[in-house]
């Protein structure tokens, strides 16, 4: 009886694991899918300098969404797992998320900045984070047509040394708005509302994280 409860356990934790390799495999084919179709639309990024990491914007119908090309070179120490993406709330990190697709040398990352009745929210890939405070979630909310975007390639491919951080995009409120928020709740929140987002991505041991 003990050798049959034993077995039909580990039959229990065969098919979990099974489950979890699968579920993770359909995300992957789903990620390599819409790079391929990008990639059939708009060709794949020119590479001159195959040691050095490119990016290039790519034009998106979406509102408040936000697409790149990256090409990224071979990681100087283990692989796919020395990349990570880091989104920042102001000058707060908002934390560390490994978020590299497997599909080569080349992959697509993707922003979304979101709003609803009671929250601002971004997103990047399948990481997201949204703004704590409720009273900076409501100055962003009210003047969402005023957020500025510094935004990496958007003109021209840029390409940096892999030993560089890439900021993806950096959003930002001009410092004439800020300044009403900072006058009311205080000078240490105006980090939080002159940059209530950036978004940055690279190796690990790169030496120019914020």
């Amino acid at each position: 009886m003990i050798v049959r409860t034993v077995d039909i356990a580990l039959f229990l934790v065969a098919l979990a694991g099974f489950a979890m390799t699968l579920s993770v495999y359909f995300e992957r084919a789903e990620h390599i899918t819409e790079y391929e179709n990008y990639v059939a639309k708009v060709g794949r990024l020119k590479v001159d300098q195959p040691d050095k990491i490119h990016v290039k914007r790519m034009a998106t119908d979406i509102p408040d969404h936000f697409a790149w090309r990256v090409y990224l070179p071979p990681s100087p120490s283990s692989g796919s797992s020395d990349l990570q993406t880091r989104i920042f709330m102001g000058d707060d990190q908002g934390g560390g998320f490994t978020v590299y697709q497997d599909t080569g040398n080349e992959t697509t990352f993707r922003v979304t900045l979101r709003q609803t009745d009671d929250r601002v929210e971004a997103c990047i890939n399948t990481a997201s984070s949204k703004i704590k405070d409720q009273r900076v979630a409501n100055f962003v909310q009210k003047h969402w047509d005023d957020l500025q975007f510094e935004v990496a390639g958007a003109s021209d491919t840029l390409v940096q040394g892999r030993d560089k951080v890439i900021k993806l995009l950096e959003v930002k409120l001009p410092k004439r708005i800020a300044d009403e928020f900072v006058a009311e709740h205080g000078a240490e929140f105006r980090a939080a509302v002159e940059r209530p987002f950036s978004f940055y991505h690279g190796f690990k041991s790169a030496k120019d994280w914020p």
